[in-house]
């Protein structure tokens, strides 16, 4: 690196050779043992590509569109972590209200379960609208467990009661 570079453009070079690294390490099963490639010539083509891209920030991360597919002009994007983390091969995707969403989208917007809660319901063959459905416990020695610990005796015994039992 004879060039001198300003703080921002040392950083997306860093990021750049980082890419450019793992396309070419053939033992990396996620990039050059795949086959991907880092199609951009060099630094400075790489460089002009993401700066014309909406969102250019140096704090941003780049992620590939397509995991099947190169780093190329069309294929990569800024992302969040979170984003990247969902763009994997392991992210679970589910379909549900007419959309195509990963696990940890759904638990997001649709329930107010933890996740280890709502993926050992999804896991035990619960049905996404059912998953909906549940209610987060509250945490324990607050007044809402309090009462969902009453009622939830209150109901067994009182269906034992109508079952005869006591």
């Amino acid at each position: 690196m004879n060039k001198k570079y300003s703080e921002e453009e040392l950083i997306w070079y860093r990021r750049y050779y980082g890419i450019r690294s793992r396309c070419r390490n053939k033992k990396d099963p996620y990039y050059g043992g795949k086959g991907i490639e880092c199609r951009f010539r060099d630094f400075q083509e790489f460089y002009s590509h993401i700066k014309s891209l909406t969102g250019f920030d140096s704090r941003a991360t780049i992620d590939r569109v397509d995991s099947d597919k190169h780093y190329e002009v069309g294929n990569i994007r800024f992302a969040s972590d979170t984003n990247q983390a969902r763009n994997r091969k392991s992210t679970l995707w589910v379909e549900y209200d007419g959309r195509k969403m990963s696990f940890a989208e759904f638990r997001e917007k649709y329930t107010e379960l933890q996740m280890k809660t709502a993926w050992n319901y999804f896991k035990r063959g619960m049905p996404l609208e059912e998953i909906v459905k549940r209610k987060a416990p509250g945490k324990r020695g607050t007044p809402e467990w309090d009462r969902e610990l009453e009622n939830r005796t209150y109901n067994d015994v009182s269906k034992l009661r109508e079952a005869g039992h006591e």
